[in-house]
């Protein structure tokens, strides 16, 4: 009886310790529970605070980037546009040398070439090495390449002789036009036999006549090409035998003036010539300073 109830008794405790246990550890958990509950609740806020912290620093980080990058293109900018410039300075400075060179060089040709002109020899030589040094420049090569080569290989007479010359070449032309008007006043239109000797000899003590005759005969042009010659102007001579002897009837008087004459117009082509590129010349200098300002 006795050891029934103890029995009893001791399971009576075992049941009261395993309830005790069993409550414990429902409230054991339930405190954890609450706890994690709690913890992650604080978790969520530290992170949320340090991800609020974070955006701040790189919100910053970004602004002080892009101030940072703006303001490096604005130097990048800067560089480019002072490249460019200097570029431009560098490009402009090579030209300028180019230029300047070939200006050089077209001077010092335009003197060898003046040298030859005057000393009545060939200047073929001269003439290329002054095509060479101009080219690139279109106005120049083409100025210079419409001299025909004849006149560059033959040379042309100087002013000198041909003033020194126009002494024979007057006596030689009013000769012609005696001769061819022989024939005309006696209405044969040829020249008698008699007329080539009385015609040297007349003009023996024919008096030079070199005034700006008005008149429109052979003689009067004679006389006014003499005039030009006195002046000094060679092409206006030249034109005034052409113009004056080009009657039907002056053909020996044409010939015997034609040899002075294209000489004259070789010579006064080339002065033009040289006039042209020395414009042409002064026109590039004077681009060239405008371009500098």
């Amino acid at each position: 009886m006795l050891a029934a109830q103890e029995r009893e008794y001791v399971k009576n405790v075992v049941l009261q310790l395993e309830c005790q246990k069993h409550r414990l550890f429902n409230d054991y958990e339930t405190r954890l529970d609450d706890e994690k509950v709690r913890l992650n609740e604080k978790l969520d806020s530290v992170i949320k605070k340090m991800e609020n912290e974070l955006q701040k620093q790189v919100d910053v980080i970004e602004a002080k980037f892009a101030a940072s990058k703006e303001k490096r293109m604005s130097i990048l900018s800067d560089l480019e546009k002072r490249s460019d410039h200097l570029g431009a300075m560098l490009d402009h400075a090579v030209q300028n040398q180019i230029r300047t060179k070939q200006a050089w060089d077209l001077g010092v040709r335009l003197v060898d070439v003046q040298n030859a002109i005057n000393s009545s020899q060939p200047f073929v030589k001269e003439w290329n090495a002054l095509l060479d040094a101009s080219r690139g420049d279109s106005v120049l090569e083409t100025a210079i390449s419409a001299v025909p080569p004849k006149i560059v290989a033959n040379g042309v007479s100087t002013k000198a002789e041909l003033c020194a010359r126009f002494d024979d070449v007057e006596k030689a032309g009013r000769e012609a036009v005696l001769i061819a008007n022989s024939g005309i006043a006696d209405g044969s239109k040829r020249p008698s036999f008699w007329a080539y000797p009385l015609a040297r000899i007349t003009s023996w003590f024919m008096v030079s006549q070199r005034t700006d005759e008005k008149g429109e005969s052979a003689m009067d042009s004679i006389s006014r090409a003499g005039y030009h010659v006195t002046k000094g102007d060679l092409n206006n001579a030249a034109k005034e035998l052409e113009v004056g002897l080009s009657g039907s009837d002056m053909g020996v008087a044409r010939e015997v003036v034609s040899d002075w004459v294209n000489e004259t117009k070789n010579r006064a082509l080339l002065e033009q010539t040289l006039v042209v590129l020395r414009t042409r010349m002064a026109h590039r200098d004077v681009v060239s300073l405008l371009k500098n300002e």
